[in-house]
């Protein structure tokens, strides 16, 4: 179990770098300057996929820490909070914003 602990070291590449390697496919996109979320509203069908599966793939990341953070018997409510976080990272993968007033 402490695998599910271990993995939470990939939380950050999960969500950077697909959040870069989409905003470098956007034209006029500045990863520096903008949101990782204004991906989803460019006319770019294949940068937004990359985007929201980095946000699905950072979301079940979350959700398998909670889980090896459960498993230990310690910490329940920060576990149970950033499973929280992670369904709502996954929610964010399938469902994106539509609009830039978010």
């Amino acid at each position: 179990m402490t695998f599910l602990i271990r993995q939470a070291k990939l939380i950050p590449l999960l969500f950077f770098i697909p959040v870069f390697f989409s905003g470098f496919l956007v034209d006029g996109y500045d990863s520096i300057r903008q949101h990782a979320s204004e991906v989803a509203l460019s006319n770019f069908i294949v940068a937004k996929l990359i985007s929201n599966a980095g946000a699905i793939l950072t979301g079940l990341s979350c959700i398998f820490l909670s889980i090896g953070i459960l498993n230990t018997r310690k910490y329940y409510i920060c576990s149970v909070l950033f499973m929280i976080f992670g369904v709502s990272m996954i929610s964010n993968g399938i469902y994106p914003m539509g609009t830039p007033m978010h």
